[in-house]
């Protein structure tokens, strides 16, 4: 029989003493325990959900931080897209009212300066066919007195030549009604493309409207 097998079973038996007393101290220690083992030190299970519970304090307080701030940029962006909303809404009936203003001025004024420039027109309209007419009489007049008829053919070229420029200028009043007429519309075409800017920032300013609701 082995004389040593007494020796192995008392220092297996104090060999599971030291194991049972680390596992205790392991399990049932505070949560400043630490427990010396072969490989190292172990800490209890205590202060190992302490230290899990620190080391998440610590990386959640900047996230909660961070979430924080970002609520509350979040608030002032919906407050800034109210204050726009109700800026644009206020504005628009003013910019509406001046924009329709110009537009009775501008229209106002081009039926003005048409209406003279066709005055203007006919004026001289009626002057050259008076010029005209009194070539013509010159004319038969130089033609039935048969005197002085160089210097009477010579007056009657004149005359036609006065009743054509007057004929032109007649011509030239018409054009210039049309040039009126084309920068009517032109200041009208101009007046309505002010309204754009405003349309789009009220579409904007409504897009803010719904995704601030969308997010309440």
């Amino acid at each position: 029989m082995n004389s040593n097998i007494p020796n192995e079973i008392e220092q297996a038996t104090r060999t599971l003493q030291a194991d049972v007393q680390i596992t205790h101290d392991v399990t049932h220690g505070d949560e400043n325990t630490e427990v010396a083992v072969d490989s190292g030190i172990v800490p209890s299970l205590r202060k190992r959900l302490k230290d899990i519970e620190t080391n998440w304090a610590k990386t959640a307080d900047p996230l909660a931080a961070d979430l924080a701030s970002a609520v509350q940029i979040t608030a002032g962006y919906k407050t800034e897209a109210a204050q726009s909303a109700a800026s644009a809404a206020a504005e628009l009936p003013k910019v509406q009212a001046e924009g329709a203003k110009q537009l009775t001025a501008i229209t106002a004024e081009g039926g003005v300066q048409t209406q003279r420039v066709v005055s203007e027109g006919d004026n001289q309209t009626a002057r050259a066919t008076a010029e005209a007419d009194r070539s013509t009489q010159q004319a038969a007049a130089s033609e039935q007195s048969n005197q002085n008829s160089t210097t009477k053919a010579a007056q009657a070229d004149q005359s036609e030549t006065n009743a054509r420029e007057s004929a032109e200028g007649a011509s030239n009043s018409e054009q210039a009604v049309v040039v009126m007429q084309s920068d009517v519309i032109a200041k009208h075409d101009a007046v309505m493309q002010s309204y754009i800017p405003l349309a789009t920032v009220l579409i904007k300013t409504q897009a803010i409207i719904t995704e601030h609701h969308s997010f309440k």
